[in-house]
Order: structure tokens, then C-alpha cells, then sequence
């Protein structure tokens, strides 16, 4: 199954959490003895206004400096770290479409298909 990209799910919370501190529990998972491992930060879902701002400084540049972020992350109320992130995998995305629709156009740079074995 594919899923539609971007992905839409209801908004976020509108104020961003505190990073937790090395030794908080967020981070260890556990109280007791035993292996402390780290749990895993919660994913944030934007809200449709924050993506529309995202992706309209995308637009404009790819590779926004920090002062940029951090107006921008004041903006749509996130930490500077999410939007900073958010670029890092748009970029990537954009990079995979860009090489996708280029092997799209020219001829003989697909891989070659593997037939199945059995009829499967």
C-alpha cells in the first residue's frame, strides 16, 4: 500500500514541548534497574498552515539559514530543531523526485525487471 505524501493528519499541539534533559526519564524509559534505553520522540504532525509556510520558504530557498528558521519557526509556533529537520527531509524528497522523473525521461535507465520464479 502507498500512502499520499505529505501525509495528512490533524494538527499538532500548538505549543512545542521542552527538550528533556540527558537524565529525565523521558529519555531512559525505564525507573528501575536494568539496560536504560532511549524511547523514541513522538512524531510531529503538522498543521496544514504550518506546511503551507514550510513549503512556501522552500519554494524560495532550500537551504534557509538559521535566523531564517528561527523567524519562521516563531512564525508557526515550532522549535527551530523541527523546522531545520523538516527541511533536511524535504530536501531529500525533492532530490528522490528529481531523480525519479530524470530516469523517467531517459531512455534505457531503468533497471532491468527480475522476472518471478514459479509464476508468483
Amino acid at each position: 500500500m502507498r500512502l499520499a505524501w505529505p501525509l495528512r493528519l490533524p494538527p499538532a499541539s500548538p505549543s512545542p514541548l521542552p527538550a528533556p534533559s540527558a537524565g529525565s526519564p523521558a529519555l531512559t524509559g525505564t525507573s528501575g534497574p536494568g539496560p536504560q534505553r532511549r524511547t523514541r520522540r513522538h512524531r510531529t504532525i503538522f498543521s496544514e498552515e504550518q506546511l503551507q509556510a514550510l513549503e512556501a520558504l522552500f519554494v524560495q530557498n532550500q537551504y534557509p539559514d538559521v535566523g531564517t528558521r528561527e523567524r519562521l519557526a516563531v512564525r508557526i509556533r515550532l522549535r527551530e530543531e523541527r523546522v531545520e529537520v523538516w527541511f533536511k527531509n524535504r530536501r531529500a524528497k525533492w532530490r528522490h523526485q528529481k531523480r525519479a522523473s530524470s530516469s523517467r525521461l531517459l531512455p534505457g535507465t531503468k533497471k532491468p525487471h527480475k522476472e518471478s520464479v514459479g509464476g508468483v
